[in-house]
């Protein structure tokens, strides 16, 4: 079995239109630094960032995979995400994917997303490594909807292999006071 390497990629093919944090795809904003003079059709890999509930946060793209959509490619939103499963959780319907992509540059990262009945109900969660496919829907805010799910083999990088993420302080602490 080949291994398969960590990754959260969404392809998105639309009507651009050039904004000032870069482009609007079909309600969805997505920062790059490719300028385009005018609207125009085009296709692209975004990056995905989300909150724990499947909604879509940011989403950034490399001027480099912007380009002018073909003829023939429908208009659309899906997205490839493969990595460690970390939750499935029936209750709420979701599943979270750590990815630790091979760059030295990213640290690892947690993609969240809403899941089909049917994945919820045939996904093991002994599973160790998973690739998961969707697209996203507008339920209210954008959010990440999984499809299918399959086990593969995704080993995680070496150099990621400890790794655990850091709390950030949301409200800095508070100066102490000398007392007399």
């Amino acid at each position: 079995m080949t291994a398969l390497p960590h990754e959260a990629r969404l392809r998105i093919t639309g009507w651009a239109t050039p904004t000032e944090g870069g482009l609007l795809i079909g309600g969805l904003l997505i920062r790059t630094g490719k300028r385009l003079e005018a609207e125009m059709r085009v296709t692209l890999s975004a990056y995905p960032r989300t909150r724990a509930d499947g909604t879509l946060k940011r989403l950034d793209a490399h001027a480099k995979s912007v380009r002018p959509a073909r003829p023939h490619e429908p208009n659309g939103l899906s997205f490839i995400v493969t990595g460690q499963l970390l939750r499935v959780s029936r209750g709420s319907g979701t599943l979270q994917v750590k990815v630790a992509p091979g760059q030295s540059d990213i640290e690892p990262f947690i993609v969240s997303m809403q899941a089909t009945t049917g994945i919820l109900r045939d996904l093991d969660p002994a599973t160790f490594q998973v690739q998961v496919t969707g697209r996203v829907i507008q339920v209210g805010p954008r959010l990440l909807l999984a499809e299918q799910a399959r086990p593969v083999h995704a080993p995680t990088p070496e150099r990621w292999r400890r790794w655990r993420a850091r709390r950030s302080r949301a409200v800095p602490p508070l100066p102490l006071e000398a007392t007399p």
